[in-house]
């Protein structure tokens, strides 16, 4: 976007235009527009900002978004301004062109206190980490046919069928053209246009885009088809459905479409009916075409492919299989916001000045017209809060649009960027989801893995439950295309894109480059959008070519499997550049998608050869076996491609004989590089995946990003709002390639540990494991969790104001009137000089060091003060204490600056914003949750002692004991191999290679690993005899003991453990209100209540639902049974006697209840009974439902 984004949009951009009369008429645009970096001003200076201030002090990472705006005025005033206008501070994404870090050496991040790996990617919004998640849209500039039973709600005679198209401009703009099929034989044309669809016949826009006659488009559609009466038909009748308009040529089609959309389109009265047209047609029909005649090309191919569609001879295109599927890119939504949001300016701006020229009318042309002060103070009214807009967009994920995008959803755009662990962060950057409209549908037809996905989709790497199926991520070697050829980066992986050297990039893609090599193929040219292109199409036996969507010309179905195989030669041997034998090249990214016609048409979807070179596609790089070099190929290619996984799926054609040479009867064309090429990059850090329940696979993908590891470096320096980090780390003895790739071993998030798979004193059921209580305090699965809290002066003077004053806060612990600025400047953080020596004062807290802020490294209970702050004014302090009844150390305290204050009445230094980050120690306790690579995941029950644990005939003891129960419903093989892995690794001093896929029956990872055992005295299967650590006696049975790499989750009894007897109650129903931190209760439902009457604890569930929840005593009238007929009446009486109930010893009135319904007081009696009861009866009064109860007098 920033490269050349904002340049594409505003090269689209239109003028607004408006007449003040007859004779004025203003015409306004933007001509410019730049983006600075992000900087603040530093006195006199201005000094650049770091994503690392922005995070500290909860701003925005932001740079200046300026740009022009040219006016030009004629009639009576003839002027032309330019109007410099600033466009707000637009966020700006970490390590983009933009950024402030970009190209710096680990080195100098490391200096500047950033991550020195830093990878960025997300925007720092308000401080807080985000990222516009990647969404999977119908594919650009394709035509897809449909079957959606949503089609009839159109309106009478519509049928559920129909073809869309997906058109987009070189901006990525885009706007669906949905071609509708009538049960009466007719079609109709559908587009949107500010929110609202309007439905057009398919001839009347036909006839608007070119002067052609009824005969040649009959030509043009039927082609020599005569025979096809389904089509001719339909063909003549929409031909004659078009007469009933009384329109003979394009201009008056035009004319007449122009005067319907006239309004709508909001142009002046300057343009005519037909410019109108004109208008309507450039900016809303087939937008990915800029001439006429093209665009009538894709009309007449959509026709075709509906009637194919409904008359049976091709299948649907199947809506959710990757083929049809690009990518929404963030940079390419964020410029159809930016956009947007400058259209909506300039139409602001427009709205304005007529409403002033309205208002002022005949002096506005004086006063306002002859300079540019007024435009200046309208631009800046109008255009100032556009950055605003995206920064609340990236915040909320929500956006708000006059026009809909084209769009399917309106919010979750946007996430937060975690950093629980390395595998939680990179995953927000490889995720795909379907869309917010797919996850209310009832059906799973969306969420099925289609075999289409391959190599691009991994189909492990997806969460259970409501978002299964539907967010997904990218395999490991698949990439995004999110740039134009010219201006496309080296991608980072395995194999890289090999580009040839000396060739305008640009050129290759360009639609008269890939016509003109297609043309030395055989591909005959026609179409009206080309000069020469007068063949007329003949779709019995030959097949549509499209570039990018628009059409091309013809290949003959013999012809063109021979051609796509040529044009693969040309993009695999691209990187050679051109020579003799190869006097074409393409571009190697190209998608070549050959959909072949059928021996029976109804079998396929429509044929053609489809050449995509625009970005937002997804790439994946297989070996071309005819060049022997690394070819990319695109989703819609692959599905008719021969690709084998492994060299013993190589088959040849069983059409091929003896003397064919024809290169379409090769049989496979293609090979993996890998079979392991259909995994994510978590899915492929898996040991052995391939020897697990697939469903453990996807667990541990999700419990992997759920682990306590060490997601930055530069803990001093950051200001999450939480943070986990595991302190006893290693690397895995048993590892994947990919583990290597990725430099894993930087940021680890677990260690090896002796797992000994037994049933041993009964605390292993059930998932439970038992570990060494040695083992722990040698730092087995150690851990803290690091809080920060920020404390702003601003914010606390608002919080204690009243309406008479309000404090002016500093940061100091002395008592009496605090310091004035001098004073405070001669005292540091860390000042050894005694306080009283200078001031004579006493501190407020003895704990705190002079400046009112706690030492680093100091420990703090519940209560105890982490913050003094003094009132200039007053001299008197407030203290901000630790709420938290976990004790925390102080890691560190940063002195941000001025902070949120904008008050200058009042004398303030810069010392006015804090954070300060706890750090809490999480060493496992008992119910902390545990989980090995393999989804084994289990809670920690009993640190059992060294001296009690089993030990094998060499002295070792085991770390952790898991019960073997664990293994036969989940047939986790993969564990049991890692286990035999890792001990054969850690005894022979070397990493163990557990890349899936590598063995098989002929080379079986039994054999592989039990020769290593046997090699150094081990048992050949991984077992040993284990002595019971109580009795010293040998177990009769051999014990399973090997070294699994274990993860601590970051599930913790410390931040879930509740209890309550009683607290906070909410004022409707006087129940326990819900959540943790309100020191609420927990749900018990009718379940749980069936549970604990099962075991016969009535008076506990008593306790629990009545006595610590709503118990509440209501009177009843045992004589109409009425609860709610009962009121209070006072009496007076005399001191002393009690024959009234709820006597007032303080007063010589009592309190009698009284049935309003019985007009009396003696059947009157109290009731025990739960307030919700109370509740419910009213809520049935109020419905005209009385409810009466039987009280029996005792």
């Amino acid at each position: 976007m920033l490269d050349h984004g904002l340049d594409d949009a505003l090269a689209d951009l239109l003028p607004v235009e408006l007449s003040i009369n007859e004779d004025t008429h203003i015409k306004m645009q933007f001509t410019s527009l730049e983006i600075g970096y992000p900087c603040r001003p530093l006195g006199a200076d201005i000094v650049p900002v770091t994503p690392r201030e922005c995070r500290e002090s909860a701003t925005s990472y932001s740079g200046s978004f300026k740009g022009s705006i040219e006016v030009t005025i004629e009639g009576k005033v003839n002027a032309q301004y330019v109007i410099p206008v600033k466009l707000g501070d637009l966020p700006i994404m970490v390590m983009s062109s933009k950024c402030n870090l970009r190209n710096l050496a680990p080195k100098k991040l490391a200096e500047m206190e950033e991550e020195s790996n830093e990878v960025g990617g997300y925007f720092i919004v308000n401080g807080i980490e985000r990222v516009i998640r990647l969404l999977q849209i119908q594919r650009r500039n394709y035509a897809v046919a449909i079957e959606r039973s949503t089609f009839r709600n159109r309106g009478n005679n519509y049928s559920d069928k129909g073809v869309a198209m997906k058109c987009t401009k070189k901006d990525l703009t885009s706007a669906t053209i949905t071609l509708h099929y009538l049960n009466n034989g007719c079609a109709t044309l559908r587009f949107v246009l500010r929110k609202q669809e309007f439905l057009l016949p398919v001839i009347l826009v036909a006839k608007s885009l070119m002067n052609i006659s009824d005969k040649e488009l009959f030509d043009r559609i039927v082609g020599e088809n005569l025979d096809n009466t389904f089509l001719t038909t339909r063909i003549e009748l929409l031909l004659r459905d078009y007469k009933q308009y009384n329109l003979h040529s394009m201009n008056e089609c035009l004319a007449y479409l122009g005067s319907l959309f006239r309004n709508l389109l909001g142009v002046t009265s300057k343009y005519s009916d037909l410019e109108t047209g004109i208008l309507l047609i450039k900016r809303n029909l087939f937008i990915h075409v800029e001439s006429f005649g093209g665009k009538l090309d894709c009309l007449i191919f959509m026709i075709r492919k509906l009637f194919s569609f409904v008359q049976g001879k091709c299948i649907n295109d199947n809506a959710d299989a990757l083929m049809n599927h690009d990518l929404l890119l963030p940079g390419h939504l964020l410029n159809m916001i930016i956009k947007e949001k400058l259209e909506e300016s300039l139409t602001a701006s427009k709205g304005l000045v007529i409403r002033d020229s309205r208002v002022m009318k005949g002096k506005f042309e004086a006063e306002c017209l002859k300079n540019n002060k007024y435009f200046q103070r309208l631009c800046d009214r109008v255009c100032g809060n556009i950055g605003a807009k995206i920064a609340t967009f990236l915040s909320s994920g929500n956006v708000v649009s006059s026009s809909g995008l084209d769009l399917m959803q309106k919010s979750g755009f946007t996430i937060i960027a975690e950093r629980l662990n390395l595998f939680r962060f990179f995953s927000h950057f490889q995720s795909v989801h379907r869309g917010q409209f797919f996850t209310t549908m009832k059906t799973t037809t969306v969420r099925k893995l289609l075999p289409e996905s391959w190599g691009f989709l991994c189909p492990v790497h997806t969460p259970d439950g409501a978002p299964c199926g539907l967010l997904n991520h990218l395999a490991k070697d698949a990439v995004i295309l999110s740039y134009p050829p010219s201006k496309k980066p080296p991608i980072t992986t395995t194999h890289p894109v090999a580009q040839p050297s000396a060739v305008n990039l640009d050129l290759l893609c360009s639609k008269s480059y890939l016509q003109e090599v297609l043309v030395s193929l055989g591909m005959q040219i026609s179409g009206l959008g080309n000069y020469d292109g007068q063949a007329i199409f003949n779709e019995r036996e030959s097949l549509s070519v499209l570039i990018d969507g628009v059409f091309a010309g013809f290949v003959q179905k013999e012809k063109a499997p021979s051609v796509v195989a040529q044009l693969r030669r040309m993009k695999s041997l691209a990187k050679y550049g051109r020579r003799a034998d190869l006097p074409y090249i393409l571009e190697p990214t190209t998608e070549i998608g050959f959909i072949p016609k059928l021996e029976f048409d109804n079998l396929g979807p429509y044929p053609g050869i489809y050449i995509f070179t625009q970005h937002g596609r997804m790439s994946r790089p297989v070996l071309n076996l005819h060049t022997k070099e690394v070819e990319w190929i695109g989703p819609m290619e692959q599905v008719f491609m021969e690709i084998a996984c492994v060299k013993e799926d190589i088959f040849p054609s069983p059409f091929k004989t003896a003397s064919s040479t024809s290169v379409e009867d090769e049989g496979t064309s293609h090979i993996e590089l890998s079979p392991t090429v259909m995994l994510s990059q978590i899915a492929s850090l898996t040991p052995y995946s391939d020897y697990n329940q697939s469903p453990r696979n996807m667990y541990q993908c999700q419990m992997g990003k759920q682990t306590m590891g060490t997601p930055t470096h530069a803990f001093k320096f950051r200001a999450d709002n939480k943070l986990y980090r595991i302190l006893n780390v290693q690397a895995p003895i048993v590892q994947t390639k990919t583990h290597g790739e990725y430099f894993m071993d930087e940021y680890p998030q677990g260690c090896n540990a002796v797992v000994a798979v037994i049933s041993y004193t009964g605390y292993d059921m059930e998932d439970a494991m038992i570990i060494n209580k040695a083992a722990y305090e040698r730092g087995f699965g150690h851990g803290c969790v690091y809080k920060t809290m920020f404390v702003d002066l601003e914010e606390e003077e608002v919080k204690a104001a009243n309406l008479t004053s309000r404090p002016s806060f500093k940061f100091s612990n002395f008592k009496g009137v605090a310091m004035t600025n001098n004073q405070t400047s001669k005292i540091s953080l860390n000042s050894p000089v005694k306080h009283d020596a200078i001031f004579g004062g006493d501190l407020v807290c003895e704990s705190l060091d002079y400046d009112g802020l706690p030492a680093e490294g100091n420990l703090v209970h519940y209560g105890e003060p982490i913050v003094c702050l003094i009132d200039v004014s007053t001299g008197n302090h407030k203290i901000i204490s630790h709420k938290d009844h976990e004790p925390a150390y102080i890691d560190a305290v940063r002195v941000i600056g001025l902070g949120s204050s904008t008050n200058t009445k009042v004398e303030r230094s810069n010392f006015r914003r804090v954070a300060i980050t706890l750090r809490y120690r999480r060493n496992p306790i008992i119910g902390d949750k545990f989980s090995s690579r393999h989804g084994q995941k289990g809670t920690l029950s009993v640190l059992w002692p060294q001296e009690n644990m089993p030990f094998s005939e060499s002295g070792m003891s085991p770390d952790v004991l898991i019960n073997p129960h664990a293994f036969p419903s989940r047939m986790t093989i993969g564990m049991l191999i890692e286990s035999m892995a890792g001990k054969a690794g850690a005894i022979h001093g070397m990493f163990q290679d557990a890349t899936p896929f590598q063995f098989h029956e002929e080379r079986k990872v039994i054999d592989y690993v039990g020769e290593q055992l046997r090699a150094c005295g081990y048992q050949y299967y991984g077992s040993e005899p284990l002595y019971n650590g109580l009795t010293g006696k040998v177990m009769q049975a051999d014990i399973f003991i090997g070294l699994v790499f274990y993860q601590r989750l970051r599930h913790m009894v410390s931040d879930k453990s509740q209890v309550r007897s009683t607290g906070p109650v909410t004022a409707i129903t006087r129940q326990p209100v819900k959540g943790r931190k309100k020191h609420g209760g927990i749900r018990l439902g009718e379940m749980e209540r069936d549970a604990l009457l099962s075991h016969g604890v009535a008076f506990c569930l008593q306790d629990r639902l009545m006595n610590c929840s709503d118990s509440h005593v209501a009177f009843v009238c045992s004589q109409c049974g009425n609860l709610l007929s009962i009121f209070a009446q006072s009496i007076k009486n005399s001191i002393g006697q009690s024959t009234m109930r709820f006597e007032n010893t303080g007063f010589r009135t009592q309190m009698q209840q009284t049935c309003h319904e019985c007009k009396n007081s003696e059947f009157v009696r109290p009731v025990y009974l739960p307030y919700v009861f109370r509740y419910l009866t009213n809520e049935l009064a109020g419905m005209g439902i009385k409810l009466t109860l039987e009280i029996e007098n005792s």
